[in-house]
């Protein structure tokens, strides 16, 4: 993620990169200086960083859709070796960091020594009830997709709110289908910050 937008905009300018900047208010340096722009109607509210490096991940993963497999991976390969060309630092360095996390532990000396991969499993913090376990092996035998609008139809009386999206192209699908779900989450946190708060004052009182 490029924290300073406005200074790759005008660095890029040259090379003549075409930019399509999202942005939560009316007016900016960054409206002005662009191609064009895409407004959110999330509002000023919050800040809409993390946001757009969210978006910027579901295009890139609607972009491996529309290209073939073989260039994206080649693409993704040239990315990685200019981030290490740049990002590494030199050996002697290395070696000498390597040296201190000899002593943490096994999994850090394997980690060192040979092996490239650290897996990392998060788990959720209760255990699954036996019907809750049963019901996700049962549906996921049957390969579940999301159902549309003629397929939920008939549930209508089994779903308290539904969310509807409009048919697209490939590569805006996975902002349709999952950016409303981080506004979403963005909405619980506020109402979660205004009932501790509410909770807090009359604590006080």
């Amino acid at each position: 993620m490029i924290y300073d937008e406005l200074g790759a905009l005008l660095s890029t300018r040259q090379d003549r990169f075409t930019w399509l900047p999202l942005m939560n208010v009316d007016s900016g340096r960054m409206m002005a200086d662009s191609d064009g722009f895409v407004k959110t109607r999330i509002g000023a509210r919050i800040d809409v960083r993390s946001i757009k490096a969210f978006i910027v991940h579901l295009l890139f993963l609607g972009l491996i859709n529309l290209r073939s497999v073989k260039t994206t991976v080649r693409l993704i390969r040239r990315i990685e070796c200019k981030l290490i060309e740049y990002s590494l630092p030199s050996q002697h360095v290395m070696a000498a960091v390597a040296k201190k996390l000899e002593g943490v532990g096994s999994i850090t000396q394997s980690f060192v020594s040979s092996e490239y991969i650290l897996i990392v499993i998060i788990t959720a913090p209760c255990t699954l009830q036996v019907h809750s376990r049963s019901n996700l092996r049962k549906s996921t035998t049957h390969n579940p997709k999301i159902s549309n609008h003629k397929g939920i139809k008939p549930e209508k009386m089994h779903i308290v709110h539904g969310l509807k999206t409009p048919n697209t192209y490939p590569v805006f699908r996975y902002l349709l289908y999952t950016v409303p779900l981080q506004f979403l989450a963005y909405d619980i946190i506020f109402m979660k910050i205004a009932i501790q708060t509410k909770h807090i004052v009359l604590q006080n009182l």
